[in-house]
């Protein structure tokens, strides 16, 4: 299980490297050009290749689980009951690959498609996150651990 280099990268400055649990600013061109040169290679070699954002699109076309998986992405994110609801009922609506790419990308404040007049978005800037990105799903192996038939999903902070 690979992940493509995308958005949540680009989303990395100086001032939020530390924040997000990065070490430092990459150039996501080049993080691309690496990732499917060795994307290739492992096909070249019979390794089935499946891509994160691809299997959470997949998983999201399940209604209720989009639903769970956006509510508490939301409460995690501490929007505030009103502003919490409109990013809800935007998120949901999106096609299942678009709502995957939010997640893992983030959402800005730049990116929401209405206003709101709430304190919160009075008060932030628009390159703030709504939800912040997760740039470090870019180390897939490091997510998760599989012992016998059991599995651990380990927070990226820990």
């Amino acid at each position: 299980m690979l992940h493509r280099p995308g958005r949540e990268l680009e989303r990395l400055t100086p001032t939020n490297k530390d924040e997000l649990l990065f070490d430092d600013v990459l150039w996501v061109k080049r993080a691309r050009q690496e990732h499917d040169a060795f994307t290739y290679t492992l096909r070249g070699r019979g390794v089935a290749v499946l891509h994160l954002e691809d299997l959470l699109a997949e998983t999201l076309e399940d209604p209720a689980v989009c639903a769970s998986l956006v509510a508490k992405t939301i409460a995690h994110a501490e929007l505030g009951r009103r502003l919490g609801e409109r990013v809800y009922d935007w998120l949901y609506r999106l096609p299942p690959a678009e709502v995957a790419a939010a997640l893992i990308g983030g959402v800005s404040f730049s990116d929401l498609p209405f206003s709101s007049s709430g304190l919160i978005v009075q008060t932030a800037r628009p390159d703030d996150f709504v939800i912040a990105p997760l740039p470090n799903h870019l180390f897939t192996r490091d997510t998760s651990a599989w012992i016998y038939s059991g599995l651990t999903i380990n927070t990226m902070a820990k």
